[in-house]
């Protein structure tokens, strides 16, 4: 699958961070994929396509959606080549996408964040 270029995503991820601690700014200053980010990478990716995450009601363009998908399927070919195994389900009460780890042993790992 044909992805676009690192200088390309790293544009979109400097748009789309949301501030220093952001693994989309960690991508857009450094243009270096870390694997222990990966799923990082896709959350923030994804909480700016969805809705829910909006701090009002509203939608995105479609040109901002196909960058962000664009960014996503960029982040999975990378998640890929370091034998990193993304599959997204939906949130059991409110549908938006989550992203996950499938192992090899097909063991589901979720997104943890420490705070």
């Amino acid at each position: 699958m044909k992805t676009i270029s690192i200088n390309r995503c790293k544009e979109i991820c400097a748009i789309w961070y949301d501030g220093l601690n952001s693994a989309l700014y960690q991508f857009a200053s450094s243009g270096v994929y870390m694997a222990e980010n990966h799923l990082r990478y896709l959350k923030e990716l994804q909480e700016c396509r969805e809705p829910e995450y909006y701090l009002y009601p509203g939608t995105i363009s479609k040109r901002n959606d196909n960058e962000l998908k664009s960014c996503i399927r960029f982040f999975e070919a990378k998640g890929i080549e370091n034998n990193i195994n993304t599959i997204w389900n939906n949130h059991p009460v409110y549908g938006y996408k989550i992203p996950y780890i499938k192992e090899v042993n097909s063991v589901v790992l979720p997104l943890t964040i420490l705070i």
